[in-house]
């Protein structure tokens, strides 16, 4: 089938009636809450389960200035950061935070939880695990591999530019 421009307009209409692209709102405001409510990951289950020395610290999806000295100051007695980013390709400020915590001179794992593309943005990176989501079973697998109970032999399904 060819397709011929025949108007000067389009009007798309998104698969839940709106008219505009409403995805970063709602992953923002819904989804993401929500997974992190239902999967528990606000208590970090999936990592103090095979290590218990650990502790966690959850900043907002955008983490403003604020977020991002607490977070310095609260990495700064771990010997390993374990840093969650979630669509960073959305929410710029994630990176600042790995720029900042990269000062501390510690290894710091990625863990992208939704766009296996944020190793873009910070291509410096060592240790990095894509798990295209934020379901429980996969922080399970990633917090297996990052303390070497599990091998993971996957290769990705898309190609990564950095």
């Amino acid at each position: 089938m060819e397709f011929s421009k025949s108007k000067d307009f389009f009007i798309g209409i998104d698969s839940d009636g709106t008219v505009f692209d409403s995805m970063t709102l709602k992953h923002t405001f819904s989804f993401i809450p929500a997974a992190i409510k239902v999967f528990e990951l606000e208590e970090y289950k999936e990592i103090s389960a095979i290590h218990k020395d650990t502790k966690g610290l959850m900043v907002k999806l955008d983490p403003d200035d604020e977020d991002i000295e607490k977070s310095v100051e609260f990495a700064k007695d771990c010997d390993i950061i374990i840093l969650g980013m979630c669509s960073a390709i959305i929410f710029k400020n994630q990176v600042k935070l790995y720029d900042e915590l990269k000062k501390l001179g510690k290894t710091i794992i990625v863990v992208a939880m939704e766009s296996p593309y944020d190793i873009e943005l910070i291509p410096d990176c060592k240790n990095y695990i894509a798990t295209y989501g934020a379901a429980r079973d996969w922080m399970k697998v990633a917090a297996l591999r990052i303390f070497g109970k599990t091998n993971i032999n996957a290769k990705s399904p898309i190609t990564i530019n950095y």
